[in-house]
């Protein structure tokens, strides 16, 4: 027969206490690998903040490149539809009986503030279709920004006033002259400064922003009193893209010189 130490028989300790044990060697042993391996672990974030950086960086680099890329298209693209206009002209046969300059608007486009211009602005153009030289061409023009759709009364009296402030003694006297598919681009910035706050405003469609224009030309075959004066008015609301007609003041008439 065996002998036994007289001891009572070992229990097992209660559950929390094995869940605790294991708990506590667990990570014992994980702090423990990772105490060991700080130094792997410290490259590994590293090399991942400077890859977030670099993926950052290059994507903001990217970025800028294709807007650049963009506006570069853009402008050489209106360049090309300027020339392309100006070909289709010139490889026309003008008639035989024209005996007086005429010109076409080809050109009336709204554009944002650039770095050059640092205001937003309206370019207008007109071309000279014909054999006949345009004499004295000049044009000028401004915008204004309004609360409310203008009255025929008023565009009348803006181009009249622009009209005055535009106007040149004698064109005949002048020595430039606009020749056959030759263009003239006249660019029209706020009359008032404080109206380029206002853009945004009109893109919303909560005020009306107007652009007049004035040209004048004459040749040599006008009697000597006479002029031919250029008029255009359009109201930018909305899209900045298709302007609408103002009341009139689309139009080139003759005037006499006093």
């Amino acid at each position: 027969m065996s002998e036994t130490s007289g001891l009572p028989p070992q229990s097992e300790p209660p559950e929390f206490i094995q869940w605790w044990r294991w708990f506590v060697g667990y990570f014992t042993r994980e702090g423990k690998v990772i105490r060991e391996a700080k130094a792997t672990f410290g490259a590994a974030a590293l090399v991942i903040a400077v890859a977030a950086i670099w993926t950052s960086w290059k994507a903001s680099s990217s970025f800028f490149e294709e807007r650049i890329a963009v506006l570069d298209k853009t402008i050489e693209y209106q360049k090309t539809q300027i020339d392309d206009l100006r070909n289709r002209v010139q490889n026309v046969a003008p008639a035989t009986a024209i005996g007086h300059v005429q010109v076409i608007t080809f050109l009336l486009k709204y554009s944002s503030a650039t770095p050059e211009s640092k205001r937003p602005f309206v370019n207008f153009g007109f071309m000279n279709i014909s054999p006949v030289p345009g004499r004295g061409a000049a044009a000028k023009g401004y915008m204004k920004v309004f609360d409310n759709i203008l009255t025929a009364e008023e565009e009348d009296k803006l181009i009249l006033d622009l009209k005055t402030e535009s106007n040149q003694t004698n064109p005949k006297l002048a020595t430039n002259q606009l020749g056959y598919g030759e263009y003239l681009i006249n660019t029209a910035f706020n009359k008032d400064e404080s109206d380029d706050g206002k853009i945004e405003a009109v893109k919303d469609g909560k005020k009306y922003l107007y652009a007049f224009f004035v040209g004048q030309f004459t040749d040599d075959n006008q009697p000597k009193d006479e002029k031919y004066v250029i008029e255009r008015c359009v109201i930018f609301f909305n899209t900045m893209d298709f302007p609408a007609a103002c009341h009139g003041h689309s139009q080139v008439y003759i005037e006499k010189m006093k």
